[in-house]
């Protein structure tokens, strides 16, 4: 049987060079990473969060990582959860 994958997007800003930033969450095996800090899903997760830079122009990933422990954790990322500064992430 194959897996399903999903990627939802939860929340997007602008960083002040406007780059839109894009988080969210995802259980695909083939997510695309770039500059990844957490580069594999946790285990024990059916879903992890995810954090996303494009390039200013927006034709390109200029940043994309999982973010997270395990469990469902999304939410708590759009909601006030660890914060991320937008403009530092490299």
């Amino acid at each position: 049987k194959q897996r399903r994958s999903d990627e939802v997007g939860r929340a997007i800003a602008v960083t002040a060079g406007g780059a839109a930033c894009i988080t969210g969450e995802t259980n695909s095996g083939n997510f695309p990473l770039k500059n990844a800090v957490q580069s594999t899903l946790k285990s024990g997760s059916s879903y992890s969060a995810f954090v996303v830079r494009l390039t200013s122009s927006g034709a390109a990933l200029d940043f994309s990582t999982f973010y997270g422990g395990s469990g469902r954790n999304p939410a708590k990322l759009a909601a006030g959860g660890p914060p991320v500064d937008l403009d530092r992430l490299t």
